[in-house]
Parts: structure tokens; sequence; C-alpha cells
């Protein structure tokens, strides 16, 4: 199916793992991130710098391997997430990063044990939920990728992500008619939302399935 392969790109960009680098996780103990300058290799050095100040320091430890993600240095993320949670293991930022960094190395098994750990200690966090829906769905698991989609919905019903995995479960599916019913409610909150990208998005993705969208008689502010 080849307008099943444009709608995962369109929905989740060229490598397919959008949905996790979107992510905006609400979770506690969020690192600082702020640096001098929004450079990533200043920020690296900052962060290393802070780390041989106070090597034990979590948030330090954390804020490192945040930037090693955003630099695509996957392994030292891991290295540093890991260390932050031996000094703190009830850290849920680094679980759920760390996650994010299993899940873009495709160890579903490492990723699921994490974000399982992080939902124990935060149990009403949607995004926990969202993480673990879209490895169901990478592992072609659809049974608990919906299950825990509806968890997702129960804490959070305006995801418009939620409906975009559950589109393309019903695409892997053959489901076409199910697969335009979810694009349809995803569309609907983005538009209720003023989400100009999503809206795009959405739109393409029911194009492509053969459903025609019936345009705003206002222009959508961005």
């Amino acid at each position: 199916m080849i307008w099943a392969a444009w709608i995962l790109t369109i929905i989740f960009g060229i490598s397919c793992i959008g949905i996790i680098i979107n992510f905006s996780p609400n979770v506690k103990q969020t690192p600082l991130n702020k640096t001098p300058q929004n450079n990533l290799q200043e920020e690296i050095n900052y962060w290393e710098s802070q780390v041989k100040i106070d090597p034990k320091n979590p948030l330090f430890l954390s804020n490192l391997a945040y930037n090693y993600e955003k630099s695509e240095k996957l392994n030292l993320a891991v290295k540093y997430y890991t260390e932050a949670l031996k000094y703190d293991p009830k850290y849920t930022f680094s679980m759920y990063h760390l996650a994010e960094v299993y899940l873009l190395q495709n160890k579903f098994k490492e990723a699921e044990g994490f974000l399982i750990k992080a939902l124990r200690i935060e149990p009403k966090n949607s995004e926990y939920y969202l993480a673990l829906s879209y490895l169901y769905y990478k592992k072609k698991n659809f049974k608990y990728a919906k299950d825990k989609i509806q968890k997702l919905i129960e804490i959070n019903p305006g995801n418009i992500k939620a409906y975009e995995i559950l589109a393309l479960i019903a695409i892997e599916s053959g489901d076409k008619k199910e697969a335009q019913k979810q694009f349809k409610t995803a569309l609907e909150i983005a538009k209720a939302e003023k989400n100009t990208l999503e809206i795009v998005k959405l739109e393409q993705n029911l194009k492509i399935l053969g459903e025609k969208t019936k345009k705003e008689p206002k222009k959508i502010k961005k």
C-alpha cells in the first residue's frame, strides 16, 4: 500500500520516528537546558563542565545526555541518562528520554522497560502512554497499542497523535474507513486548536485516502 507509506511519512517524518522526537513530555524534574547560547556544541560543553563540578548530579547528567540526544550522539546520550538514573533511580525525565533513544535504536525491550517504570511513578502521564502505544505499533502488537491509546485518551482526549496512531493501525489492518474516521477526529482537534501544521498534514492524509475535506471559510491563524 503506497498510500500507507506516504501517510506514515507525512505524520512522522522521513525517518518515521517523529512521534518520539516531537514529544513534549510533561514530566517532573525537567532539566533546565539553559545555556549562554543556543548552540548544541556549546550546550554540550557547558553541561560537561557542570558534570565535572558535580558528577553525581542527575539534573546535570540528564542535561548533558539530552543535548547529546539532540546532536544524534545516541550512545553518549544512553551513557549519561543511565548515569543520571544511577544517582536518582526515580528520575522520570531520564527514564522517558532513555526510552526515546532506545526507540530510535529499535531496542524495543529496553524502551518498554523504562516507559513502564516511568508510568509506575507517574501513572497519569499521557506522553508515556503515547510512547508505549507507538512502541507497540512499531512491533505490530496492535492490541497492546490500542489499549495504551485508550488509556491515553482517558487522560488527554485532545491528543492528536493518539488518533494518528489509531489511523495507522487501521491502515496496517486494511481498514481504510476506520483510518479516515481517526484522521477526521484528529483534524477536528487540530482545527479547534488552530494548529496549522497538523491541519495541513491531516488534510493531506485524508486526500491520500481519497477523502475530500471542507475548506475553512476563514484563514486559520498561525
